[in-house]
């Protein structure tokens, strides 16, 4: 099962089809509260739970799509995501010159594959047992590292991930390895 995700500016749709010009697209999104659908054994338990599909499929001219998209895919187990990765790789980008798409690499590489990161602390998360690092921490490391290393002052960052995947790590370890090495970190006074 795989679909898109776009539309146009500031009007996010779910393509899942198309038909000579016109792209299919499901709109079920309406900002509400968040409710409960239970068994949908109630009158009410089913009214919340209608406001999350959609009565009909809608249409639009594929000349009006933004081209920005979000590719979906879904994959039942990890064995269908490795295929789907190895897929991607032999057939979308190992035979473009400009790939669409970009490999992020391994989904959750060690430590020790974090240059920026001092070989200190890029040890003592070896030996408190971290052998690998999630993708938030991976993706945000390195630019909080080199605001470290700016005499200016560093710019704001927001990041959003689920519970439990790392967003404390990426924060503390730069104003560690800062300290570590004398320097003030990135916003604090010395």
């Amino acid at each position: 099962m795989h679909s898109l995700q776009g539309g146009t500016p500031n009007h996010a749709l779910y393509f899942v089809g198309c038909v000579d010009s016109r792209l299919v697209y499901l709109d079920p999104h309406t900002t509400q509260p968040a409710a409960s659908v239970g068994r949908k054994c109630t009158e009410a338990e089913r009214e919340a739970d209608q406001t999350y599909h959609c009565a009909q499929p809608c249409f639009m001219r594929i000349s009006s799509l933004d081209p920005s998209l979000a590719v979906a895919f879904y994959c039942g187990s990890e064995q269908q995501f490795e295929s789907l990765c190895e897929h991607i790789q032999r057939i979308l980008i190992d035979t473009e010159k400009y790939p669409l798409f970009e490999p992020i690499g391994d989904r959750r590489p060690a430590p020790a594959n974090l240059p920026a990161l001092c070989p200190e602390l890029r040890a003592r998360l070896a030996a408190e047992g971290i052998e690998q690092v999630f993708l938030v921490q991976v993706t945000v490391l390195p630019e909080l590292l080199a605001a470290t290393e700016s005499p200016l002052p560093p710019a704001n960052l927001c990041v959003s991930a689920p519970a439990g995947r790392g967003k404390t790590l990426p924060f503390v370890l730069p104003l560690v390895q800062a300290r570590r090495r004398g320097a003030p970190a990135a916003g604090c006074a010395r």
